[in-house]
């Protein structure tokens, strides 16, 4: 089985005071919480309860972008179409979701990235998401650019199985969740050029 959650973890009644303009060049995105949970082996965390004043105030739950990891998952269910391989990024942090397609079935690892061990570099990043395994560009203090492989060790997470039908109609039924929320919740914001955005990926994720 997979299954997604999400939470906004938002100041309503500041976000309801927020031109659409204003929201994208401050915010661009909701804070809040992921969980992507594949055969009961979970990736993220979703809090179910009551978050307190306090517990809002000290940050306790806004730590993910949710339009970003549903943009990510809207473009791996595309990808995974026409590719037997994809590896994509949790945001901000080094762990990376590995997914591999064999047939109707999706094997989901989860890696970190082990940092380079290399004196006088430069590190030019990897991409986002990726269909091959991770490169990187080094760039030496003598200047000459090479391309290195990128290292990866497994996590704690326990390797599972699911099936990519699976994982496309939980993508797209969360995604549409999701923009109902955002229209029902802050109708002030429908017009902002992320969310514009946002909802032509949720609505063009068959094309």
């Amino acid at each position: 089985m997979f299954e997604i959650k999400y939470r906004i973890v938002e100041d309503i009644k500041e976000l309801l005071l927020l031109t659409p303009e204003v929201f994208d060049d401050d915010f661009n995105d909701f804070e809040g919480q992921i969980e992507l949970n594949f055969n009961g082996n979970k990736i993220g965390y979703v809090f179910e309860g009551k978050i307190s004043e306090e517990m809002f105030k000290v940050g306790c739950f806004q730590d993910e972008w949710v339009i970003l990891w549903f943009t990510h998952l809207i473009q791996a269910v595309k990808l995974l179409r026409k590719n037997n391989y994809l590896i994509f990024s949790e945001i901000e942090c080094s762990d990376w979701i590995d997914l591999t397609k064999l047939g109707d079935s999706i094997k989901v690892r989860e890696l970190r990235q082990i940092p380079y061990n290399i004196k006088n570099f430069k590190y030019g990043g990897t991409p986002a998401m990726s269909v091959t395994p991770l490169c990187a560009e080094i760039v030496l203090n003598t200047g000459e650019t090479f391309t290195k492989d990128v290292e990866m060790e497994t996590t704690d997470f326990v390797e599972s199985f699911i099936s990519y039908t699976e994982f496309e109609q939980e993508v797209k039924r969360k995604s549409m969740m999701l923009l109902n929320e955002i229209r029902d919740v802050f109708p002030n914001l429908i017009n902002s050029k992320s969310i514009k955005e946002f909802k032509e990926l949720v609505y063009d994720i068959d094309d």
